[in-house]
């Protein structure tokens, strides 16, 4: 439960910096969603790290938001 909340807490400050920052790909709202989803599974996934003090939560939301913007664009470019 608590790394439910933990992964959800950050998700509307997430959706503001990747709608921010892809603005010049007019990605739609499922397409947001899509990468809010990515940026959460990222979260998932380093948890351990995050919790053992490796990393920061902010270094892995910013690391993982350009990550999803990056694929977003290479899948808009195909």
């Amino acid at each position: 439960m608590l790394l439910a909340k933990l992964i959800a807490h950050p998700e509307k400050h997430v959706r503001k910096a990747i709608e921010w920052r892809a603005h010049t790909l007019l990605p739609s709202v499922a397409d947001v969603d899509e990468m809010v989803q990515g940026v959460r599974i990222g979260i998932a996934k380093d948890i351990d790290n995050i919790l053992a003090g490796k990393v920061e939560l902010g270094a892995v939301i910013g690391r993982k938001i350009s990550d999803q913007i990056a694929e977003f664009a290479r899948r808009r470019a195909r």
